[in-house]
Formats: C-alpha cells, structure tokens, sequence
C-alpha cells in the first residue's frame, strides 16, 4: 500500500522515493506570483496562486514553521478564485 512506501521513504529520508510517490500531475505545479509576506527566526507566510489542470485557479497561503532554519511543518489554506 501507498502508506508503507510513504512510511518507509520518509524514515529513511529517500528523497527519490518520496518523489516517486506522487502523482505527475503533482510534479507539474507551479506556483505563480508566488511572495514572502512574513519571516522571522521561526515562521514563513507564503502566498501564491496555483492553476490545475482542470482550468480551476486558487490562492494558497503557506504557513511553515521553521526549526534550525529549515522548514519543519507546513500548514496550507487554499481559496477558489472564480
């Protein structure tokens, strides 16, 4: 099952594995108009906007909480544009 290769990607720190394990189209995405509104020590707020390929578009707002300058844990919000 996916959880297990997941699972084991993510222990062992295998990148190429963890990248193996998500869909092309995840590959595909690109972040457009993409900014920094907030960064200190522990945060960074990001914010951009994503197109799918079904023609839908969103904003989408990063908040990442930082650990010895890298990021730790990613929190998302994502908001239909019409």
């Amino acid at each position: 099952m996916l959880y297990e290769k997941y699972a084991l990607a993510w222990d062992t720190q295998d990148i190429d594995m963890l990248e193996s394990l998500c869909h092309p189209l995840m590959q595909k995405f690109k972040p457009e108009a993409r900014r920094c509104l907030y960064e200190n020590d522990d945060v960074l707020v990001m914010h951009f906007f994503m197109t799918f390929p079904n023609g839908t578009r969103d904003a989408v707002l990063y908040f990442i909480q930082k650990e010895d300058g890298l990021m730790r844990r990613i929190e998302t919000g994502s908001t239909p544009l019409k």
